[in-house]
């Protein structure tokens, strides 16, 4: 099963002299979607993510995850090797869960997502 995500930023804009900050674009795309991790059949057990869903913050490799609440929150893993785009994921992650791909550099722990509907059809 793949879901495919993207993630809304909120930003915080503090403005003096009273005056209220310009409103920002409505529907302005922030992020590109985003797929599911995948467990390789036939392996035992390995956890292969797209390369694209490995972020760093702090010097330290993770990857963002779907909360219940459809938040992002970041989750340190311990990368393994690379191959075909993909990386393994040797510690870290159990292989059922979503996680967020795209251009992660806005990402923050907290971020909003939001799931798109019939997006296997995009790819």
């Amino acid at each position: 099963m793949k879901r495919w995500l993207t993630w809304a930023g909120v930003g915080l804009l503090v403005a003096g002299c009273g005056r209220e900050p310009a409103p920002e674009a409505a529907g302005a795309p922030l992020a590109r979607p985003v797929i599911a991790l995948a467990v390789k059949p036939g392996a035992a057990q390995t956890i292969l993510i797209p390369r694209a869903a490995l972020a760093e913050r702090g010097g330290i490799p993770g990857v963002f995850v779907l909360s219940e609440t459809s938040e992002a929150r970041f989750r340190m893993v311990k990368p393994g090797r690379g191959r075909d785009g993909e990386i393994e994921i040797l510690s870290g992650l159990h292989g059922t869960e979503t996680l967020v791909l795209g251009d992660l550099r806005e990402v923050r722990d907290g971020s909003p997502v939001k799931i798109l509907e019939n997006a296997d059809k995009r790819r």
